[in-house]
């Protein structure tokens, strides 16, 4: 197993220290730090090395000091500290930003560069895939699906993804700036070779749990085709390092069907009024139809229970009625 290596250098001790602490601490790529406050010992110490290159280089603005920067690594970013410095060719990145977008504009610099980035990421283990689906509309699969997902943070690493047509989700709805999961599509067919880091840019947190952005533009959700959809899910699967995925899914998703078959566990939320059964019913023969009588029976008919209040941030997914409602309901499936 390689590393992927970073060197970090920067007067400011307090800002090298958290900022090699935060990197250390991310999963999904194996990574190893080596930091410096002087320049010329950086430059000493790494042109040293016969073996172990450094394959970033994240140089700040305060040990530039007007000179070319070093070619110590393939890819090689300044850390901008009064707006944007144009340094040749080098790219910047503004430097007193949140650490989680520093290093997720530094992994797309690098996989943009980059000629080695698949040998030097960690193989990540087969995902637990669970899946929501319900013909019913408005049952509050999402609310119920991120309860969950943030439920099984506690018991390992999940990424959640929304497949709604619209993917309104509180606190994840991306702005222009952000990639979503559109872009995650792009890259698997584009940028294969280079999934993992292209994942490791995109993806962003809520509380513990991680997730890829909604799609901006709902209406490129019907354009990506169901042999697509199974790339990326099998990719995630084996590549990704996630004990748990969790699909929060919708009609528009191309190929539904064999979707949902990928699926360890379907969760379909459940109404008792007619008109919620009967849309049921009529989506279970649809299913016997086309030969996915399987997923019915891999089903989990879910009548949520009448919940006063509703979470509204990420810290009430993991606590309060529905929290409790989603724990008797993971221990149900563990007993299964």
């Amino acid at each position: 197993m390689n590393d992927l290596t970073l060197l970090i250098c920067d007067r400011e001790e307090e800002y090298l220290r958290l900022m090699t602490e935060y990197v250390l601490k991310q999963q999904g790529l194996c990574w190893q730090v080596r930091a410096y406050t002087d320049p010329e010992e950086m430059k000493r110490r790494e042109a040293g090395r016969k073996e172990d290159k450094g394959d970033i280089l994240l140089f700040s603005e305060n040990v530039l000091q007007g000179q070319p920067p070093m070619q110590l690594a393939e890819c090689t970013v300044l850390l901008v500290e009064k707006g944007k410095v144009i340094a040749g060719d080098m790219p910047g990145i503004y430097k007193y930003q949140g650490a989680d977008e520093v290093l997720r504009e530094l992994l797309e610099l690098y996989a943009a560069v980059s000629h080695s980035a698949e040998t030097v990421l960690s193989k990540g283990g087969k995902s637990r895939i669970l899946a929501f689906y319900s013909p019913v509309h408005r049952c509050l699969q999402t609310t119920l699906a991120l309860a969950l997902a943030s439920k099984l943070c506690e018991k390992g690493r999940t990424l959640y993804l929304n497949f709604e047509y619209h993917g309104s989700v509180a606190g994840m709805l991306p702005d222009d700036k952000t990639r979503d999961l559109a872009d995650l599509v792009y890259f698997l067919n584009a940028q294969g070779e280079k999934f993992r880091i292209r994942l490791s840019s995109i993806v962003r947190k809520y509380g513990d749990l991680e997730y890829v952005p909604p799609m901006k533009v709902g209406a490129n959700l019907p354009a990506v085709s169901g042999e697509e959809w199974l790339r990326l899910l099998h990719r995630l699967d084996e590549e990704g390092g996630y004990e748990y995925l969790v699909l929060d899914l919708s009609e528009s998703v191309q190929g539904l069907p064999e979707f949902l078959s990928q699926s360890s566990k379907v969760y379909t939320i459940c109404k008792k009024d007619r008109m919620s059964e009967q849309k049921l019913e009529l989506y279970r023969a649809q299913l016997e139809r086309k030969g996915y009588g399987d997923i019915w029976k891999r089903t989990e008919k879910v009548y949520l229970p009448f919940i006063r209040n509703l979470p509204e941030g990420n810290m009430e997914y993991i606590k309060g009625e529905l929290a409790m409602f989603v724990k008797e309901l993971l221990e149900e499936d563990m007993k299964d």
